[in-house]
C-alpha cells in the first residue's frame, strides 16, 4: 500500500489578503501539526546572496514573475508585490533586496493558498545580464485543489436548534476550487445567519481544513459557537440635544423582548441616516445579556447642523437669468420637520415660497408636505400673478415605489396674450405614482424614472370649469464605463387635458414646449400652436422625446453636448 501524503490545516489567517489558509505539513501520513508559520525549507530559492556578489551597490532593478500562465491569478500576484510596489524606490543594499525578495516568496505562497494552490513551488533569481539587473520569481502554482466537504458543527454549552443555511448559501460548491477567501466568507455569512435568528453574540470558534495532496483535495469543518438565544433589551441615546428623544425612538423597528436580529439594527441605522440629522451614529450592543435574557443597545448620536442658508445664479439662453436666494431649517420643531423659505427673482417668474417637509408622519415611510407660493410670471403666452397654496401626503413602499396625493389652490389673475384679464380660481387634487430605479437621486448614471400623475380641477375660468390634466414622464440612464465618466440619458413626456375646450382651460394649465427644461435649442414655450402675433397659446396634449451623452470632464463638471 502506498502512504497518502495529507497535511492538516488548523487555522485560517487574514494575513495579508484577508484570506488565505496558513499551512504546516509534514510528509509523515496522517500527520496533524498546529501553528501558523512557514518552515523556511518550504520556499526553495535558486540563488542567495552569495551567488550575486558581484550584484553593484546601486539596487536599481527591474522585475517579472514567469511560470503563471493563468492572467487573474498572475494579476493578483502582481498586485500583492512587494518588489512591484517599492520598484521606484530601490534598496540602498543587496541585502535589502534579498529581503524584499523573501518577503515575495511569502507574499505569493499565500496567495496561491488563498486561491487554492497548496502544492506549487517559488523560486527566485537575479539576471545581471541586463541593465539593470531583473528579479525573476518562477512560480509554479500547481494544481487547483477542490472542496471534497465542508461541515459545520456547533460547539459549546447552547445549541440552537436553527435550521442551517445551505452550502450554496453560504457560497461553497462541492467541487469547486478550495479558495481560502470562500471559507471565511462562508464563516462570516454563518455569524451573520445566527446574528439574525437571535445569536447576537455567536463566534467562530475554530476552523480546521484538511488538504490532501493525493487528489488535490480539502476537507474543511467549522465550529461556531451560537451562544444564547437573546431578546432585545432597554435602548438607551446619548447625544441628543435639539432633536426629540421619543422621534428617534420612533424609528425603531423593534421591540423590548422581540427576538434579537442584527438585520434590524442595520435597518435601524439606515433610518438614522436617511433623516440627515446626524453626522455620526454609533450602534453598540452590551457585552453581556441581562439575567432574563435580554441584551441591551446603546446609541451615542453627533447632530449634525440644522440651519443653512444660500445664493444662486442661473442662466438659460431662452430664460434668461435669475438670482435665488433660500434660508432652510431642517429640524424645525425637534422631529426633522424640514422648514424652508425660498425666493426666485428672473426675468420670467419672480415669487416668495414657504414649504415644510414632516417625515414619517403617524407612520414611518410616510411624509405630510405643505406649500405657499406668492408669484408673479411673466411669458410671452400671458402674465400671471397669483397664490398658490398645497398639502399632500406622500408614501413609499419599499425602495423604488413612491405615490402622493392632497388637495391644492390656486387662485390668480391671469392675462392671455390679446385678451382681458380673468380671475382663475381652481381647487386640485394632484396625485402621482413614482418609481425610481436609478444609483442616485442627484447624478444618476444607470437605472430608470417613470412618473404619473394626474390632477383633476373643479373652479372658475370665464366659466365654471371641471377638467384633468394627466402627465407621464420617464427617464434612462446607461453608463458606458465602470467609473460612470460617460453616460447616455433619455427622456420622454406625455401629457393630455380632457374635459374642457383649449380655450376655456387657464393659459398656466396647458401645455408648452421648448426651452432649456424642455426641448434645447428652441424659444422658451414656441415649440406648439401660435397666434397671429407669433405668441403661443398652448395645447391640450404633448408629446417630448430627447436625448443625449454626457460627459464628466473634471471633478462634478461636466459636459451634455
Amino acid at each position: 500500500m502506498v502512504a497518502r501524503r495529507r497535511a492538516t490545516v488548523v487555522a485560517l489567517t487574514r494575513a495579508v489578503f484577508a484570506a488565505a489558509f496558513v499551512l504546516v505539513w509534514s510528509p509523515a501520513l496522517n500527520a496533524d501539526v498546529g501553528g501558523l508559520d512557514l518552515p523556511e525549507t518550504s520556499l526553495p530559492v535558486a540563488e542567495s546572496p552569495a551567488h550575486n556578489a558581484a550584484i553593484p551597490a546601486t539596487m536599481v532593478y527591474q522585475w517579472r514573475i514567469e511560470g503563471v500562465e493563468n492572467e487573474a491569478l498572475r494579476s493578483v500576484l502582481e498586485r500583492g508585490s512587494q518588489l512591484a510596489a517599492l520598484v521606484d524606490r530601490p534598496p540602498a543594499s543587496e541585502a535589502g533586496l534579498w529581503r524584499r525578495i523573501e518577503e515575495d516568496r511569502r507574499r505569493f505562497d499565500t496567495i496561491l493558498r488563498s486561491e487554492g494552490y497548496y502544492d506549487g513551488s517559488i523560486t527566485a533569481r537575479i539576471d545581471q545580464a541586463t541593465a539593470p539587473p531583473t528579479v525573476i520569481v518562477d512560480i509554479d502554482p500547481g494544481p487547483v485543489f477542490r472542496f471534497r466537504s465542508f461541515a459545520i458543527e456547533e460547539v459549546g454549552n447552547e445549541a440552537s436548534e436553527l435550521v442551517l443555511p445551505t452550502l450554496s448559501d453560504l457560497g461553497i460548491i462541492i467541487g469547486a476550487r478550495a479558495r481560502g477567501i470562500d471559507v471565511l466568507n462562508a464563516e462570516t455569512k454563518l455569524v451573520e445567519f445566527y446574528g439574525n435568528n437571535a445569536h447576537p453574540l455567536a463566534v467562530a470558534s475554530d476552523r480546521k481544513a484538511i488538504v490532501d495532496f493525493a487528489d488535490q483535495s480539502m476537507e474543511v469543518v467549522v465550529q461556531l459557537d451560537p451562544g444564547p438565544k437573546l431578546a432585545f433589551g432597554p435602548l438607551t441615546i446619548e447625544g441628543l440635544n435639539e432633536v426629540e428623544e421619543d422621534y428617534v425612538r420612533m424609528l425603531v423597528p423593534w421591540a423590548a423582548g422581540d427576538p434579537f436580529d442584527q438585520q434590524e439594527l442595520q435597518q435601524f441605522r439606515r433610518r438614522l441616516i436617511r433623516s440627515g440629522l446626524f453626522s455620526a451614529i454609533v450602534i453598540t450592543e452590551d457585552e453581556a445579556p441581562t439575567e432574563d435574557g435580554q441584551l441591551p443597545v446603546s446609541l451615542v448620536l453627533v447632530e449634525s447642523k440644522m440651519r443653512s442658508i444660500g445664493a444662486g445664479a442661473k442662466y438659460y439662453t431662452s430664460e434668461g437669468p435669475a438670482v435665488e436666494l433660500f434660508w432652510e431649517h431642517r429640524n424645525a420643531f425637534g422631529r426633522n420637520e424640514d422648514l424652508a423659505v425660498s425666493t426666485e427673482i428672473g426675468r420670467i417668474l419672480q415669487n416668495l415660497k414657504l414649504s415644510i417637509l414632516i417625515p414619517d408622519y403617524n407612520r414611518f415611510g410616510q411624509d405630510l408636505l405643505g406649500s405657499a407660493e406668492a408669484l408673479r410670471e411673466t411669458t410671452d403666452a400671458f402674465d400671471k400673478l397669483g397664490v398658490e397654496t398645497s398639502a399632500r401626503i406622500r408614501r413609499r413602499f419599499g425602495e423604488i415605489w413612491t405615490i402622493g396625493s392632497g388637495p391644492s389652490l390656486e387662485t390668480a389673475w391671469i392675462e392671455e396674450r390679446g385678451d382681458e384679464r380673468e380671475n382663475s380660481t381652481l381647487l386640485g387634487l394632484p396625485s402621482y405614482v413614482f418609481r425610481d430605479t436609478t444609483d442616485s437621486p442627484l447624478n444618476p448614471t444607470e437605472g430608470t424614472r417613470v412618473r404619473y400623475g394626474p390632477t383633476p380641477y373643479v373652479g372658475w375660468y370665464t366659466q365654471r370649469q371641471v377638467f384633468i390634466s394627466n402627465e407621464l414622464s420617464g427617464s434612462g440612464y446607461i453608463r458606458l464605463d465602470p467609473s460612470s465618466r460617460y453616460v447616455l440619458a433619455a427622456r420622454t413626456k406625455v401629457g393630455s387635458l380632457v374635459g374642457q375646450a383649449r380655450r376655456n382651460i387657464p393659459p398656466d394649465k396647458r401645455f408648452y414646449a421648448g426651452g432649456g427644461s424642455s426641448i434645447r435649442g428652441y424659444p422658451f414655450q414656441k415649440v406648439g400652436p401660435l397666434d397671429n402675433n407669433n405668441d403661443p397659446i398652448g395645447g391640450r396634449s404633448l408629446l417630448e422625446l430627447s436625448g443625449e451623452f454626457r460627459a464628466r470632464v473634471w471633478g462634478n463638471f461636466g459636459l451634455a453636448p
